[in-house]
């Protein structure tokens, strides 16, 4: 085998590879961890204000340091909005993957 041929599937099976773990973060964000959070109602929020910390979102980390109940109010409306669109938008950007997935997987033999 020459090293061209090598390093070509080197590269093919790490970017199969990535697309899958991508595809799999998206799912089990959107399919698990998304509805277990709804589930979990106001004790959820220590988990996601510890995820603020950590940068997942600036609007979690904000939650609180509201002491104001109108500024907590209108922060929370706020992520109500932004967690209708996401799931929304999830839905789409997982049937997109999945369709990225399975172009990637009969690309080489079409």
């Amino acid at each position: 085998m020459s090293i061209s041929a090598f390093v070509f599937l080197a590269v093919r099976a790490a970017h199969v590879l990535l697309a899958a773990a991508w595809l799999g973060t998206a799912a089990f964000i959107y399919l698990f961890l998304s509805p277990a959070l709804d589930e979990m109602g106001p004790s959820g929020a220590a988990l996601m204000t510890i995820m603020g910390r950590r940068g997942f979102h600036p609007l979690i980390a904000k939650i609180p340091a509201t002491s104001d109940a109108a500024a907590r109010t209108a922060l929370l409306t706020e992520i109500a909005a932004t967690k209708r669109r996401m799931g929304v938008f999830g839905r789409v950007v997982l049937a997109l993957q999945v369709v990225a997935l399975v172009c990637m997987a009969v690309g080489h033999y079409v």
